[in-house]
């Protein structure tokens, strides 16, 4: 699989880490998973449960499931040997890294499979591709829902006389700015109006380039995505999550 041009670094380890946890899984649970997508042997349906559910674990608890043995029968036993051979409860991680794990998981086995199709006539080809979707939906399937019509806990907008107050104190004139000097107030003066009046994201504000991305003359401000900017200095590189696009500034020389 080759790089994307545009996939942030973040992204790529993350990446990484997925391709990880199912090669962890497929050690674990002895499946040589190359060599069975190559050869069109796809994941069947208690394989598929089993690396959904260990898709919700920390990668040192993958597989606990098929490692772990049953224990033998005993006529008596003492509380505290239960207590000692009760199982730990498996750490978990969140679900939406649960989710992409498995979109992960997903594109590479279907990648496999496709690859290992290229030599195939047009007949076996096809249902090939055929199990190899049905095997891909099914995994999709079982991935964590992190998103539906529950909004408890979502994030909102503060109130208005909220943003007014703190747009106020971010005057560099207000007595109530917290910085003293005077370049890092207009700084963050700008910062915050290009989230509050743009609505972009915090990574994309701070990706901005005053020479390549204003353009003066047209009001419009480009948002670009930089992954990996040779020319960035940061340790941490800011990242835009949302694709390339120019924002009309409606205030002209500023906010």
């Amino acid at each position: 699989m080759r790089r994307p041009s545009h996939r942030a670094s973040n992204t790529l380890q993350a990446n990484c880490y997925a391709l990880k946890f199912l090669y962890v899984w497929a050690a674990e649970s002895g499946n040589d998973i190359e060599g069975r997508m190559l050869s069109g042997q796809f994941l069947k349906s208690h394989e598929i449960t089993s690396l959904a559910g260990a898709a919700s674990r920390h990668l040192d608890g993958v597989g606990d499931d098929v490692r772990s043995k049953p224990l033998k029968a005993r006529k008596v036993v003492s509380l505290e040997q239960v207590r000692m051979g009760a199982p730990e409860v498996p750490r978990t991680v969140l679900k939406h890294t649960a989710a992409n794990r498995l979109r992960t998981v997903v594109q590479y086995l279907t990648w496999l499979g496709q690859e290992g199709s290229n030599d195939l006539d047009l007949e076996t080809a096809s249902k090939r591709k055929v199990q190899l979707d049905a095997m891909a939906a099914t995994l999709n399937e079982k991935a964590p829902r992190t998103k539906g019509r529950n909004v408890v806990g979502q994030r909102e907008a503060p109130p208005v006389e909220v943003m007014d107050r703190l747009l106020a104190v971010l005057e560099p004139d207000s007595p109530d700015n917290p910085w003293t000097d005077l370049g890092l107030r207009l700084r963050n003066r700008l910062v915050v109006h290009l989230l509050y009046g743009l609505g972009i994201r915090r990574g994309e504000a701070l990706g901005i380039k005053i020479t390549d991305h204003v353009q003066w003359h047209q009001n419009r401000i480009l948002i670009a995505r930089n992954a990996d900017d040779p020319t960035d200095p940061r340790k941490r590189q800011p990242v835009a999550k949302s694709l390339s696009r120019k924002i009309i500034s409606e205030r002209g020389g500023g906010a």
